[in-house]
Formats: structure tokens, C-alpha cells, sequence
């Protein structure tokens, strides 16, 4: 069975305030607001940017940090974090990016556990085995499962 995730996480009321964006309440005061494949589409940009560019052994895009300029501005709010997970029968890929007060590390995390670094980063606290089962990220398998359905 099929896992992905792309989105931004962030505080409740910092994604409140992205003007266009979905927002899914998660636990802990903290929101999620999916980006589904035609949110990149619509910008022309691949979805699942970061772990496409990965897979390329290439640079993540000026496309991808063009449109991230959205999550620069909220994390002048609260530090945010954009998540990217695919897995395929227990094989995949997390890859992350956080913003802190406008600025990004200006590279993207591929690790096993990419997410939970980003949000414990954040300010996510590990409940039980990580920050990742905190949020309970797992309730949806994909990013349109994560959407409202208006939205999808």
C-alpha cells in the first residue's frame, strides 16, 4: 500500500494565515495544509519536488524555491516545515526543508526520518516513537486524503 505526503506544517494560526492554502487541524496546536499535485501543477513545478529532484540526483529547482517564498514568509510567524514522504510496500523516501524567521537551510534533508527531524525542529515533541506518530501523520495515505472535500 501506497504512503505520500507534501505539505506545510506549521503553527494553527500561522497557516491561518496563508491566504489559498487548505489547512488540516493536527495535534498539538500545529496544522498541516496539503499540497496536492495540482497545487505544483498549477505553478509548474513537479510534485513531490524535493525527492524528484533526488531521485535526478539533481538540485532541488529555482521553480520549487520560487513558490517556497510562501513558506519563507509564514515562518516570519513560526517556523515551518515542508514535508515530502513516498513509500511504496515499506520502501521510500522523506525529504524536508524548514524556515526559521525567513530563512531556510537552503537545502533540502533526505533521511529515514526527514519529517520528524523537520518538525522537532519546529517545535514538534516526540510523543511515544517520534514526532512524525505526535501530529498522527499517518491517519491519511495520500495528500488528497488530507484534503477537505471542496478541495480535492
Amino acid at each position: 500500500m501506497a504512503y505520500v505526503i507534501s505539505g506545510v506544517i506549521a503553527r494553527r494560526e500561522t497557516l491561518a494565515t496563508a491566504v489559498g492554502l487548505a489547512v488540516v487541524e493536527l495535534r498539538a496546536g500545529m496544522a498541516l495544509a496539503p499540497l496536492a499535485r495540482s497545487f505544483w501543477e498549477e505553478r509548474g513545478v513537479a510534485s513531490l519536488p524535493l525527492i524528484d529532484a533526488m531521485e535526478r540526483g539533481a538540485e532541488v529547482g529555482e521553480e520549487f524555491w520560487r513558490v517556497a517564498e510562501l513558506f519563507a514568509q509564514l515562518s516570519r510567524l513560526s517556523p515551518v516545515a515542508y514535508v515530502e514522504a513516498e513509500f511504496w510496500a515499506g520502501e521510500g523516501t522523506q525529504a524536508s526543508v524548514v524556515w526559521r524567521e525567513g530563512v531556510s537551510h537552503g537545502r533540502a534533508l533526505y533521511a529515514p526520518n526527514a519529517i520528524s527531524l523537520a518538525l522537532e525542529e519546529i517545535g514538534v515533541q516526540a510523543l511515544g516513537s517520534d514526532a512524525f506518530d505526535a501530529l498522527d501523520l499517518g491517519r491519511h495515505r495520500s495528500v488528497e486524503a488530507w484534503l477537505p472535500p471542496q478541495d480535492r
